[in-house]
Parts: C-alpha cells; structure tokens; sequence
C-alpha cells in the first residue's frame, strides 16, 4: 500500500459519506438543540449551571460558545468545526491502529469510523453521530481520549492534560480513559516521575474550570459543575428509570444476557471458520484470498437469516469480545511491554461499553460507546488472528481477506439500515447559518415559531414544553428559565417543585407544547403521567391558542405544537 494510499482512501469516504448526509445531521426537537440553545446562551455571557442548566461537565458548552464567539452563531458554524473535528478523529483513529498493527488496519479503522461512527444513522432520530450529536462532550472526548492513549509514552505530561479535558466531559470517557492510562503505566513499568507528570498534568483543566466557575458561581457551585454528571451516577431515582435499565441491558437481564451468548457464539464460529479455512490453505494466491474476502461480505448478507433492521444486534457481544481481549492482552503486555498501548486501549474498549454491558450496539449511545470496542475488532480481525493463523502454518493474507469480509458483512448490513432513513423525506428550514434539513415535524415546528414571532412583545419570552428548546435558539429568545428540559430525568435532577416556582416567577407570555412521547422512561406523557404540577400551574395562568398538526400529548396523536398564552395577557 502506497504512503499516499490511505489519506486518499479515507478523503474519498469522508466526502462521499458527507455528501450522502448533507444538512440532515441533528434533530428539531430532541437533544440537539439543547446543545445549540446552551454554546448560544453562553456566548451571550450566559454562566453556566447558574443561567443555563447542564448536567455534564463545562468543555464542550464552552469551546462551543468559543466557535461561535470566533466564526459567528449558526448551526453551520458547530457543523463546520465538527466536520474539521471528525477529520482530526480519522486521522487520529489512523495513527493509533497504525501504531498497534499496520497501515492497512489502520485504514480500515479509518473507514469503520467514517461509515458507521461519524456520519452514522441507524434510528428516526439522526443526533447519534460526530456532526450533530446529543451530546458535544463525545464530540469533544474522542480526540482527547485518543490523542491520549497516543502520546502517554512519550509525552506523559500532556496525555495527563488531555485526560484532565476529558474529566470534563462525560464521566464514562473519564472512567474508562483512566483505567487505561493506569493500565498503561503499570504494564509499561512506568517511573515515578512519570505517574507525577501525567497525575499533575491532569490536575491542571479542572482546577482552571473550577477557579472560571467559581467566580460566577462560587466555590461549592463551581466544584459541582466541574464534578459533572458523577453526582447523578449513584442516584438510583434516576438509574433506576426504565430507559437506563434498557440501555445497559438490566431491564431484560436474563434474555439480554442469552442474547449476547446467542450471537457471541454465532460469530465466533464464523470467525473460528475463516481462521481455520486460511490454516488449511497456506499457499492461497494473493489475488483469490482477496477475491473471497470481497465475496464473503455480501454473501453473508444474503444468507445470514436477518432481518433488516437484525444486523443492529450483531454488535450485542462486544463486551464480551473487548473483555477478553482486554484481558488477554494485559495478560501478554505483563511479560511484553511492547503491547502495553493494545492492551491499555483493549481496556478502554470494555470500560467504555459498561454503559450498555447486555445492550451494546452501534447507534444511539453506541455511536460514542462501542466505537472503540469496533475498532479493537477490526484489529483483531486483520492484525492479531491473521498473524496467529500464520504462526501456525496457515495464510496471512487469506485469513485478513476473510477477517475484513466478515467485516465488510458487518457494516453493509449497517449501511442498508442507514440509506432506509436517508429516504425520509426533508425539507430545509431555518435562515441562513441556521438552515438545515428536517423531517416532517419541521412544519409544525416552523408554524408554530412563526405564530410566536407574530404575537411575541420584545422583551417576552417562551417556554416550550417538556423538550424543544431549539426553538427558543432559532427565534433568538431566551428561555425564561435556567432548564433546558422538562423530561423525567431533569425532573428528578432539579427538582419538579423548584423548576414550576422558577416558571411561574419569571411567567412567560407563551408555552409551547410541543408533541413528545417519555414513554422510554416508564411515563408517557407529561402533564398526565408525570409533571403534574406543571399542569395544575398551566391550566391556572394559561389558555389556549393555536393548534399545529395534531394535539399534542395524548394517545395516538402523530405530532403538533399546541400555543398557550398567559391569561392576564388578553386575547392573542
């Protein structure tokens, strides 16, 4: 493979992928929004935690509110930092393979990331992926976690600063990237002064959010701000809640777990037969063991009893496989440094997917979650059984053709899934840095914004409830209230009786009601299965305006936007 060969390789994919996806990344409603509305507010010089609710560290809100600080507020402006951002990632995701394998692993990984990862679509809602996530602090994690692992050999100090960053984003990145730089350090022997150079160097980012922080917030605020989400990690009100339980897979403990064994062993037996098939043909040409890779791919497409939307369940055993790899190579690294690196990154794959331990799949959470464990496959399957298989007589080449169809299987039947959502049809809303594509709630959404333009005073504001914060961000008006939410989960962080008291003292002109189902978290709809106090105070201070689309929080309605106005106010 030429030098050239692998940028120009994952160029073309990251292009093609690009196009394929174009202005379709994030969601009108749900997650992504909160994520535009909170870098906003905090580029107004909004602080955050006091004005502006979060519940995850401070890194990503604020490098946000410094992109649009920098190159002007706009949705296009998080598109373009992030797309320069998912470049860095391959590059990175390149270089770290490359170091444990070779370049041709390398440019798989690459290729994994692009096609599954960074533009990935596997459900309605397209906020799974690197370009408009539910959560900017994966966005930001991924570089950190993996510039990190790249360089703790030889510049200890500033892999511990990356951790440091990364403690300020999500407290499973923190988690996971710590066991394995401790692993890394302890299979590479590493000196005392090297454990203080990166133990000191990842004091430095949280101890300058929490001096930032303090002087806004004081001292207690500002270490809760920098604690982050650990404060809710143990609270079972919230852990316990059913959407929690269903993504790791606890819920259903007993099906879950036979699951994973079911399709742990279905793939192992394939795997285990390409192995065996390039121990038995040593001598296979080049060009015929690449030509049954290639074929091996769609075949299992066609003859795998799957359904569609089945091929999203094959990644249930990756926490099976990253733990045994974890600890098989942990084992080896003891008595081979050398492996230090896979083995502390074969660490890092497990830790990460404890999240969802009996439910691991690639969309949703895996996006961020199972990228790694994917990526330690990939080696696994082009690196590591390859060189196994030839150690005991077999084909190197026949047994990385066969691994990469497998792999090929693997992501085509993703791929399928991903052009069957592409097919939804959009149209393109909002103005300018703001336009992007939206699927149908978009007109309702856009009737209902021009309805508030309409009635809206300068100087009143709205509330939309209980999500939709995008479209107080794409009117440009502040919500009047530090919550970005009202879901079951912020109820129980907050406080649903201080966040009615807060409501109702700032008293906003209009609520929007606009449709969404919490049935995930075991209560359905707000203001009748959960939020009861919201409603007693609406149907007190408020009455009804315009109806868009259907009545929205009620059995069989599709989707619609209900205006409230404040009663005092008059007719609107």
């Amino acid at each position: 493979m030429k030098r050239s060969a692998p940028a120009l390789v994952l160029a073309l994919a990251g292009i093609a992928l690009c196009a394929l996806t174009w202005g379709t990344w994030g969601d009108v409603q749900v997650d992504y929004g909160g994520e535009v509305y909170a870098a906003w507010r905090v580029s107004q010089g909004a602080a955050l935690y006091r004005d502006v609710a979060y519940f995850t560290g401070p890194l990503s809100p604020w490098l946000n509110a410094l992109w649009f600080k920098l190159f002007g507020v706009g949705i296009w402006t998080l598109y373009a930092v992030n797309l320069a951002l998912v470049a860095l990632d391959t590059a990175l995701v390149y270089a770290l393979v490359k170091r444990m394998a070779d370049r041709f692993s390398a440019t798989a990984a690459g290729l994994v990331f692009l096609a599954l990862f960074a533009f990935g679509r596997f459900e309605f809602l397209n906020d799974s992926n690197y370009i408009a996530p539910y959560s900017h602090e994966v966005v930001h994690a991924t570089p950190l976690a993996l510039g990190c692992l790249l360089l703790i050999a030889r510049f200890p100090a500033l892999a511990g600063a990356l951790f440091g960053l990364v403690c300020l984003t999500k407290a499973e990145y923190t988690l996971a990237l710590g066991a394995a730089a401790l692993v890394w350090l302890v299979l590479a022997r590493a000196d005392w002064k090297t454990w203080a150079r990166f133990a000191s160097a990842a004091l430095v980012a949280p101890v300058l959010a929490w001096a930032a922080l303090a002087s806004a917030l004081g001292a207690r605020a500002a270490c809760l701000g920098v604690i982050g989400a650990w404060r809710y990690v143990f609270d079972t009100r919230i852990t316990q809640l059913h959407f929690y339980k269903w993504v790791m897979g606890t819920d259903e403990a007993g099906d879950n777990l036979v699951r994973l064994l079911e399709y742990a062993a279905a793939e192992a037996l394939l795997v285990g037969a390409c192995w065996l098939t390039a121990r038995r043909l040593p001598r296979t040409e080049r060009t015929v063991a690449w030509i049954a890779g290639a074929a091996l791919g769609p075949l299992l497409l066609l003859l795998v009893p799957l359904d569609k939307f089945g091929w999203l369940e094959l990644a249930r055993p990756w926490p099976l496989f990253a733990g045994v790899a974890a600890l098989v190579f942990v084992v080896r690294a003891w008595k081979q440094r050398e492996l230090a690196l896979t083995a502390s990154f074969a660490v890092f794959s497990a830790a990460l997917l404890a999240k969802m331990v009996l439910n691991s799949r690639v969309q949703m959470y895996g996006f961020a979650l199972a990228l790694p464990a994917t990526l330690l496959l990939v080696l696994l399957l082009s690196q590591t059984l390859p060189r196994l298989a030839e150690r005991r007589g077999g084909s190197f080449t026949l047994a990385r053709a066969l691994g990469c169809g497998a792999l090929l299987a693997f992501a085509l039947g993703h791929l399928r899934v991903m052009f069957e959502y592409q097919k939804i049809p959009t149209v393109w809303m909002g103005e300018g840095r703001d336009a992007f594509r939206v699927d149908g709630r978009g007109g309702v959404v856009a009737a209902a914004l021009n309805e508030l333009h309409a009635k809206l005073k300068p100087g009143e504001s709205f509330v939309v409830l209980p999500e939709g914060v995008m479209l107080n961000y794409l009117a440009r008006v502040p919500a009047p209230v530090k919550y970005i939410n009202y879901m079951p989960p912020e109820l129980l962080m907050f406080g649903e009786q201080q966040m009615v008291a807060d409501l109702s003292a700032a008293a906003p002109a209009a609520i929007v009601l606009l449709h969404k189902s919490t049935g995930e978290y075991g209560f359905p709809w707000f203001g009748r299965d959960y939020g009861k106090l919201f409603a007693q105070w609406i149907n007190a201070d408020y009455s009804k305006g315009a109806l868009f689309g259907d009545e929205p929080l009620r059995d069989g309605s599709r989707f619609g936007a209900r205006v409230l106005w404040r009663k005092d106010l008059g007719a609107r």
